[in-house]
C-alpha cells in the first residue's frame, strides 16, 4: 500500500482530498466523543501542567514513531496510522486546552 491509498479515520474521501476544515470537523467529533468518556475534570485537575505532561508523553511517541519510519522500507500502513493518531491528539489537547482557557477552567 502506497502513502496515497491511507485514508485517516474519520474521512471517507481520498487522502489527498483532506481538506484543513475537514481534519477540524474529525476533530471535533473525536473530542466530543472522549468528552462525553471522560469529561473534562481528568484536565481542569492539574490545569496546564496535566496537559503539558500528556503533550510532552504525545511528543516522545512521536519522536519514536519517526524513528521507526526512517528505518522502515517498504512503506508501512501501522506506523503512518500511529503517526496521524499521535498529532491528531497533539491537536486535540491544544484545542481543549484552549476551551477550557475560554471557560475560566484552567
Amino acid at each position: 500500500m502506497s502513502k496515497y491509498e491511507y485514508i485517516p479515520k474519520g474521512f471517507d474521501e481520498s487522502y489527498d482530498e483532506v481538506t484543513i476544515h475537514k481534519i477540524c470537523v474529525a476533530l471535533e467529533q473525536l473530542l466530543e466523543t472522549k468528552q462525553e468518556y471522560y469529561g473534562t475534570e481528568n484536565l481542569c485537575k492539574y490545569g496546564h501542567y496535566g496537559i503539558l505532561v500528556r503533550l510532552a508523553d504525545k511528543m516522545s511517541r512521536l519522536g519514536n514513531l519517526v524513528e521507526r519510519k526512517k528505518e522502515e522500507e517498504p512503506y508501512n500502513i501501522d506506523t503512518e496510522e500511529s503517526l496521524y493518531d499521535v498529532y491528531r491528539d497533539i491537536a486535540g489537547y491544544g484545542v481543549m486546552a484552549i476551551k477550557l482557557m475560554k471557560d475560566m477552567k484552567i
